[in-house]
């Protein structure tokens, strides 16, 4: 018997980091997520341009790092906890059950984020849907509107850099999609 045969190690059976925390999430955590939020972050200003033609007022923007977003994240969370919960958040520890995950880290994509959460049962969705965005709005970390929307091209889907949706258990295993061994970190329960 070699070694792979003692650890339990079966290869056409091998399982995905992120296949693995979707299928517990999916079956065995015992919550059933309702909604999927997707935000990007706003870019940051780096540093004024002297004397350069052609740039966005003559400043140089750059994009979240890991750390950053992850802040922002939180900043976010806690924001949309108050707004749901008001004082009943500090004072009796109330706030939403979900996870988030954050995306983009190592493969070249923008770094932005998804999240699995339940609303408040004495929520409408038209209500939790605006409680959403006027977190959004207060945070100033996170893109509402894609400025490269044109009216008459795009669809109106297009127009937000933001998403709010009813999801399912495939959502899931869309967001942890990219989480490995290296990667895990970017799961965040909220």
């Amino acid at each position: 018997m070699n070694l792979t045969e003692k650890q339990g190690y079966i290869r056409s059976n091998k399982q995905t980091v992120g296949s693995v925390w979707a299928d517990w999430l999916a079956r065995g955590a015992g919550i059933d997520f309702s909604y999927g939020l997707t935000v990007m972050p706003v870019k940051r200003l780096a540093k004024h341009l002297a004397g350069v033609r052609n740039v966005n007022g003559n400043k140089a923007y750059r994009h979240l790092n890991r750390d950053e977003l992850e802040q922002a994240l939180h900043r976010l969370v806690d924001i949309l906890n108050r707004l749901i919960y008001k004082n009943a958040y500090k004072r009796f520890g109330k706030k939403l059950a979900g996870i988030m995950v954050i995306e983009g880290n190592y493969y070249g994509k923008d770094l932005h984020a998804h999240f699995a959460m339940n609303k408040p049962d004495y929520l409408t969705v038209k209500e939790f849907a605006k409680l959403v965005r006027r977190a959004l709005d207060m945070s100033g970390d996170f893109a509402i509107y894609n400025p490269n929307y044109n009216v008459n091209k795009d669809n109106l889907d297009m127009k937000y850099r933001y998403k709010l949706d009813i999801i399912d258990s495939d959502w899931l295993y869309y967001i942890t999609k990219e989480l490995n061994n290296k990667t895990v970190q970017n799961l965040h329960f909220i």
